[in-house]
């Protein structure tokens, strides 16, 4: 009798382990990140009707910071093409720059700098192209470029507020993101300059838009 009281006694206890489900793990160190991140890009194209030329030239800048670990990321890119009926012309460039060069408001956004353009650490290519003959020589921007940019009044515009929640319960760690942030599209106001040449943003004239978020992250 004795023995059987034991056995029943040890079933009951594995029983209860198995509902207790897996051991409890102990909280791990919290964290806290942030994030920034802005995009501001725009442009102007034109055809010109006798020659059958048509030309862009536009702009990108954006920004990426981490303000808790003190990195930060600033570039700004240019392009431009042209093509006729027997050519085609393109070319790109994508350099660092100090990271006041990039702000973006709720309604608004600003690039201002001057960069070389030949620096070792921009990426940059393009070239020229002949159809008939055929040939191909390089067209690369050279030596120091201004980009001014003030985008202003856009058309349309976004505010978002968002929250996301992630858990793992098999290691017992979560992950908590708030982020707030928006955008604008189609400035109606200010312009861009861009390798000497300034443009009016609006109607019928330059096309500009931006975004903007700011993430702070606490993991368990």
């Amino acid at each position: 009798m004795t023995r059987m009281r034991v056995f029943a006694f040890a079933a009951l206890l594995a029983s209860a382990s198995a509902m207790a489900g897996p051991p409890l793990v102990p909280p791990g160190p919290v964290s806290h990140t942030q994030s920034v991140s802005a995009y501001v890009y725009g442009g102007f194209c034109s055809y010109l009707e006798p020659q059958q030329l048509y030309r862009c030239r536009s702009f990108s800048g954006w920004e990426q910071r981490e303000p808790t670990s003190q990195q930060s990321q600033t570039r700004v890119a240019l392009d431009q093409y042209r093509s006729g009926p027997n050519f085609f012309w393109y070319r790109h460039v994508d350099c660092p720059v100090a990271k006041q060069a990039v702000r973006v408001m709720p309604d608004k956004a600003f690039i201002k700098v001057t960069f070389d353009t030949e620096a070792p650490d921009c990426f940059a290519y393009g070239e020229m192209i002949t159809f008939e003959p055929y040939s191909s020589v390089p067209w690369r921007y050279t030596g120091l470029e201004t980009l001014e940019v003030d985008m202003l009044s856009p058309a349309s515009q976004e505010r978002r507020v968002t929250s996301m929640t992630s858990l793992n319960n098999i290691a017992g760690t979560s992950s908590k993101q708030n982020c707030h942030g928006g955008a604008g599209w189609q400035a109606q106001g200010g312009g861009f300059t861009m390798i000497g040449l300034y443009r009016a943003f609006g109607p019928g004239e330059a096309d500009g838009s931006f975004w903007y978020d700011t993430c702070g992250t606490t993991q368990r």
